[in-house]
């Protein structure tokens, strides 16, 4: 039935359907029914949507630490010698501790010397 909509997803779907009736429910019907579809599949944009994963909590500081590299930013200058285009972050997960240390590039090395 929903090829007639061209496997363009739940909307058109739903839509096509309701000219012909409704029914409790339709549209969660709809949505299962074309998570189906390998079709529909293979015409989708993106990562597929997944929950988020539970962690245990932390029983003691910076016993998990989530770190992440942002950048290339516009170059900055600080003093005379040093250029930082990227910013290495560290969150601690049990109390939330943020650090942010700006670097140069994003090669193994600078990054190890930036978190010691």
């Amino acid at each position: 039935m929903h090829c007639e909509t061209g496997h363009r997803g739940a909307l058109p779907t739903l839509r096509y359907l309701q000219t012909y009736g409704v029914w409790p429910g339709m549209a969660r019907n709809v949505r299962e029914y074309l998570a189906e579809c390998l079709k529909c599949a293979a015409n989708r944009c993106g990562p597929p949507h997944t929950r988020f994963k539970v962690t245990e909590t932390p029983n003691q500081p910076f016993r998990r630490v989530g770190v992440d590299l942002i950048g290339p930013l516009p170059l900055s200058a600080l003093g005379h010698h040093y250029q930082h285009r990227y910013v290495l972050t560290a969150v601690c997960h049990l109390m939330g501790w943020a650090e942010a240390v700006p670097i140069s590039d994003k090669q193994a090395a600078t990054v190890w010397d930036a978190m010691e």
